[in-house]
Parts: structure tokens; sequence; C-alpha cells
């Protein structure tokens, strides 16, 4: 998660959809009190700062709802909040393959109080994460669904944009250019090299999409056999 004030924006990090490269290259051109929250593992160029708000420390995965009741309604409505979303069935992949090979997963690792949270929907999964098989995963239904990360709780979008992953170099250039940003394109892939190709049928694309039913409303994804 980063809030600007340089540049009046606000993002909400998703699960597997290269926010930590995000979080990576912003760090960069981001003013020195701005908020920029740490990542796990730790990325080369990316300097964590001021992520204590109102005493109450600010984690990169957080939803619209906790950071709107730390900074303030006035500031997270004045600034323009964008996130990044990803197709169901490719997303589940890569976030299969994070538990099967990530290094992370592999050992235990104290993350401490805020972000022990966010490993908690999986802990499950990490116990077995060696011997899980991609039907097993499939079958758990532990996916990455993460609407409730920018959505209220009736339901109402609380970003301005939706970044689709597929496209995301052109999106995010766009992006930067209305927020009158001179930056190069995204080129890095912080936490990649994890990708494992499964073959998925299409019972599995149902049981995917059938999940993320209630994130697809707002992203438009849709299933294609």
């Amino acid at each position: 998660m980063l809030i600007s004030h340089k540049y009046n924006f606000i993002f909400i990090k998703t699960t597997k959809t290269a926010g930590t490269s995000i979080e990576v290259e912003l760090s960069k051109i981001m003013g020195d009190k701005d908020t920029v929250t740490r990542v796990f593992p730790e990325e080369i160029d990316h300097k964590p700062r001021n992520f204590i708000i109102n005493n109450f420390e600010t984690y990169n995965h957080m939803s619209c709802l906790e950071l709107k009741n730390i900074i303030g309604e006035k500031i997270f409505n004045d600034y323009y909040k964008f996130t990044i979303e990803r197709e169901p069935v490719d997303k589940c992949i890569s976030y299969f393959s994070m538990i099967k090979k990530s290094p992370l997963f592999k050992k235990k690792v104290r993350f401490g109080k805020v972000f022990g949270s966010f490993f908690k929907s999986f802990k499950i999964l990490v116990k077995k994460n060696e011997n899980l098989s991609w039907d097993e995963f499939v079958v758990s239904k532990s996916f990455p669904i993460d609407y409730k990360k920018y959505t209220d709780r009736d339901g109402n979008l609380m970003v301005n944009k939706k970044i689709k992953y597929e496209n995301l170099e052109v999106e995010f250039s766009n992006l930067l250019k209305k927020l009158n940003i001179s930056f190069r394109p995204i080129k890095i892939r912080a936490k990649s090299g994890f990708r494992s190709e499964v073959k998925v049928s299409d019972k599995q694309k149902r049981i995917i999409y059938d999940a993320f039913n209630i994130s697809n409303k707002y992203t438009g994804y849709k299933l294609e056999l």
C-alpha cells in the first residue's frame, strides 16, 4: 500500500498482481513524507517509510476500509485511488505456485501480529505446501479473492481505477500521465520466478469462477471455455 501526498494518490495492493513491483518502482519517486509500507521479503531499492500513522502500523495489503479509518475521510476521498486485478484462473495458478515454491512458505517466518493475520487464510496450505497438488488446492477453495480490499461493507467500489494485470504496462503508464508523473514503464517483476504450469479442467475453471463471482462483478472477467 502506498500513500503519496506529493502526487495525491493511494495504491491498494491485491494478491499476485505485480503489486510489489509497483510498490518498489513508485517508492523511488515518492516524497519524504509519503507512506511506503514494508514488503516481505525485502526488495532492493525499496525503502519503507512513514508507515506508522496515528499510532497504527499500516501494511502493504490493507483494505480501503481499514485505511480510510486511519487516515480520515478527507485525504482518502480527495486522493486518487487505484488497484490491480487479474483473471481468476491465472491469478489462482500464480498463487498456487507461490505457495508451492516461495521461500516464505518453505520455512516458518515470524511476521508479527499485522502480517500474521494476512497469512492466516492459507495457514493449512502452508503446512503441506510441498505436497499440495493443484487438484487439492482447487478443492480447498483457498483462493486469492480481493474485492473486499477495494469495496465497502455495502459493496460499493472505493477506488477510482482498477487496472487489469493483463494490460498492466499500458494502463499503468496512462495512469501515471493522469497523475502528472513522469515515469518509465514497469519492467521488473518482484517475487516472480515461482510460476508452475498446471492443467486446468473446465470443471476447475467453473469452480474458480464461481468462487470469484462477486469479484467478477467489479472486474468484468467472464469464464471462457
